[in-house]
């Protein structure tokens, strides 16, 4: 078995904790920009319902979740499905247009 160092280890924590530091600034400026995309596709097939609710609960779920448990990883998993299913109210929204399920690409790249 290795050796680790006790330095390497910590090294190690405080890169995932910045790393993660830097990812929770990034979904906040992604997130609300998510959120508008759906306001914004709302008005062609008139899915302001659909837009307003699925968007708010999504933003709800995240932020819920990460004021709550901010030590925990469950967050991050809340901000995967949320991604998820911003992708799939873009689908719906704009009626299955092909190019909404490049959202996945997107989603997963951020």
């Amino acid at each position: 078995m290795e050796n680790i160092s006790l330095s390497t280890l910590a090294q190690a924590a405080v890169y995932k904790r910045e790393t993660q530091e830097r990812s929770d600034r990034l979904m906040n400026y992604f997130l609300p920009a998510f959120f508008i995309g759906g306001l914004l596709f709302a008005p062609v097939y008139g899915t302001w319902l659909i837009a307003l609710t699925v968007g708010s609960c999504n933003l709800l779920a995240y932020y819920f979740t990460k004021a709550i448990l901010p030590a925990s990883n469950l967050y991050q998993y809340i901000l995967s499905l949320v991604l998820g299913v911003f992708m799939a109210q873009y689908i719906y929204q704009m009626h299955g247009l092909f190019e909404m399920h490049f959202f996945a690409f997107i989603g997963s790249a951020i």
